[in-house]
């Protein structure tokens, strides 16, 4: 699933239907990613009544800046068969070597992957 603004940014009420929703579609829903934050991280979904966890979200970098951050962007590999990454890729821009010389085309790079 992909969404924009991640379950603990949203209003109480709507986190808490999200919750109840993957509660109860956890065997289809194996993944979730946002954006939103411009902030690179993971987070777990945990059940509205006990602590089990029942789903991993990725938050992604985001292609604008703001602030102090760079552009950046994630590349998921797909496990075809069970619908899972297995594999992310994150790229980012160096905002200030690009900024140096504008007549050079923007140089994406590898920031890291999780493999």
């Amino acid at each position: 699933m992909i969404a924009h603004i991640p379950v603990d940014g949203c209003l109480h009420q709507f986190g808490i239907r999200y919750k109840a929703l993957m509660e109860r579609y956890q065997h289809i829903v194996r993944f979730s990613s946002f954006g939103h934050s411009h902030n690179e991280n993971f987070f777990v979904t945990r059940a509205i009544n006990t602590s089990d966890a029942i789903g991993l979200n990725l938050i992604t970098g985001s292609v604008t800046s703001g602030g102090d951050r760079n552009p950046a962007f994630t590349v998921i590999d797909w496990d075809k068969e069970f619908m899972v990454p297995v594999n992310l890729h994150t790229y980012y821009m160096n905002l200030t070597a690009a900024n140096m010389d504008p007549n050079t085309p923007p140089k994406w790079e590898k920031l890291h992957e999780f493999l």
